[in-house]
């Protein structure tokens, strides 16, 4: 496999990639300093998600009293 590019890397950090494409960019990592490093960085340059931001952010959140009964 040839190395990661710059959109994968980034993809990959913010978790949109799932399934096949998944393992085998796990395996070229497993076998490529370069493109660890640059998955670091990219890592590194990436906003921090805020609790809004998060998808699962509403499961977080307390129950409205209305559903406590």
């Amino acid at each position: 496999m040839r190395c990661l590019d710059d959109a994968t890397l980034e993809r990959l950090v913010r978790g949109e990639i799932t399934g096949a494409p998944l393992q085998e960019a796990d395996a070229h990592l497993d076998g490529c300093a370069e493109c660890r490093a640059r998955l670091g960085r990219a890592a590194r340059r990436a906003p921090r998600p805020t609790r809004h931001a998060l998808p699962a952010a509403r499961a977080l959140e307390p129950a409205p009293d209305r559903y406590l009964g």
